[in-house]
C-alpha cells in the first residue's frame, strides 16, 4: 500500500504538497504540479488512510449499528436505512449481529465504544438495557 511519501517521491514534491493537492488546498500552486501528484496518487493506487486521518484531525466518521438478529428480514432492512442516512451525512456504520444474546451485545458495544465510533445505535430486543446501563455513562 503507498504512502503519501511514495507519492512525494514519485511526483517529485513535498508530503506537505500531496497533502495540499489531497485536501483541496491547491489554490497558489501550478497546475502541471497539481496534475503530478494526481498522476501518482493514481499511478501507485494511494488512498488515504482513515485512521492515520481521524488520529490527525480527532473526529471519528464511523458509526456502530446492533442489531438482535439479521435473519430477521426486518432488521436487515433497517440497517440499510440506517447505512443510507449515515453514508448521506459522510458516515461509515459497522454492523453487529448480536444474535439475541444480551452479553454479545454487551461486547459489541464495549469494541465499537473503543475502538472510537462516533456513537452506537442499538436495536435491542430486550426489554432491559442492565447489561449496557454501564455505558450510557461513559457519554
Amino acid at each position: 500500500m503507498a504512502s503519501i511519501l511514495d507519492v512525494a517521491r514519485a511526483a517529485g514534491v513535498s508530503a506537505s504538497t500531496v497533502s495540499n493537492v489531497l485536501n483541496g488546498r491547491h489554490g497558489r500552486m501550478q497546475a502541471e504540479t497539481r496534475a503530478r501528484v494526481l498522476r501518482a496518487v493514481e499511478e501507485l493506487g494511494y488512498t488515504p488512510n482513515a485512521l492515520a486521518q481521524q488520529f490527525k484531525s480527532g473526529r471519528n466518521r464511523t458509526i456502530g449499528l446492533i442489531v438482535p438478529s439479521v435473519a430477521n428480514p426486518f432488521w436487515g432492512a433497517l440497517a440499510h436505512k440506517v447505512e443510507r442516512a449515515a453514508t448521506a451525512l459522510g458516515y461509515k456504520v459497522l454492523f453487529c449481529n448480536a444474535e439475541r444474546d444480551p452479553q454479545l451485545e454487551a461486547r459489541y458495544a464495549e469494541t465499537l465504544l473503543s475502538s472510537g465510533v462516533r456513537g452506537v445505535i442499538f436495536s435491542s430486543s430486550p426489554l432491559s438495557f442492565d447489561h449496557i446501563a454501564h455505558l450510557t455513562r461513559r457519554g
